[in-house]
């Protein structure tokens, strides 16, 4: 049941102007729905956030036609980082979830255009555990690189690429593959890995930038789609470089709006 307090917020027309345009267009009807996407666009930016975000999905609603659209431009445009889902992938109140053999999204977001060397986030919730090498989140270079790629669990590890060319990979001990996981680079050659609570830092240095969009659910391996996942996605986040302390608010952040809609894990 929602609360009179919530209830006078929603139709006295409160909500932040950013949120309000995302609702809108992405067709949000339930007052709880739309309660934890105020919280969450006020909350990213108090903490100072928001602009350093290209794009953000927050895979509320439950149908495909909800789940495309990017928090920070939220245009039913493939110029505003909409998503365009190719193959087998089911939506549902809980995210969005891939067959691990076709489905996948891609974000139209090409790293090379939008993201700049040396600064530069990716992030994923993840609500189902498998210990599966797929990529959750990701770009590759070319065919000798590596690019930019989140592997929530990589033989028992978290693997993890950021802006590099390196064949190599930075792999974090983690138990399961449920939550917050990201990277971010403000610097080279070392950059930040977040496994929930626990940060870290690899050392690979950074190269370049693909000139190819990111792909969730896979990794878009000079336009062809790989490394198929078939791992629950919640949220997913491209951006700026965010530093530690940033980095930890975001986590705290998407943990909070994920409790909120009765999804956290």
């Amino acid at each position: 049941m929602v609360n009179n307090f919530l209830r006078k917020r929603v139709f006295n027309g409160i909500f932040d102007s950013d949120a309000d345009l995302f609702i809108k267009n992405a067709g949000i009807i339930d007052l709880g729905q739309k309660s934890a996407i105020n919280d969450l666009v006020m909350s990213l930016k108090s903490n100072n956030i928001w602009n350093k975000l290209k794009a953000t999905y927050p895979f509320v609603g439950g149908t495909e036609s909800q789940h495309k659209f990017n928090l920070k431009d939220p245009r039913d445009l493939d110029e505003a980082f909409r998503l365009n889902f190719q193959g087998t992938v089911t939506h549902s109140l809980n995210g969005i979830q891939g067959d691990g053999i076709t489905g996948y999204a891609d974000t139209n977001l090409n790293e090379q255009s939008s993201i700049t060397l040396n600064s530069g986030h990716v992030g994923v919730y993840s609500i189902t555990d498998l210990n599966v090498s797929s990529v959750e989140l990701g770009v590759r270079r070319n065919v000798l690189g590596y690019g930019t790629q989140l592997f929530c669990r990589f033989n028992g590890n978290l693997l993890t690429r950021n802006q590099s060319s390196e064949p190599a990979g930075s792999t974090f001990t983690n138990p399961n593959s449920l939550g917050f996981f990201a990277s971010s680079r403000i610097s080279s050659p070392s950059y930040i890995v977040q496994i929930n609570n626990n940060q870290s830092t690899a050392n690979i240095p950074s190269t370049s930038l693909s000139n190819f969009n990111f792909f969730i659910l896979a990794r878009n391996n000079q336009s062809v789609a790989e490394n198929f996942s078939s791992r629950q996605i919640a949220f997913a986040t491209i951006g700026d470089g965010l530093s530690s302390i940033e980095l930890t608010s975001l986590k705290n952040i998407i943990n909070t709006f994920q409790t909120s809609l009765g999804r956290n894990v």
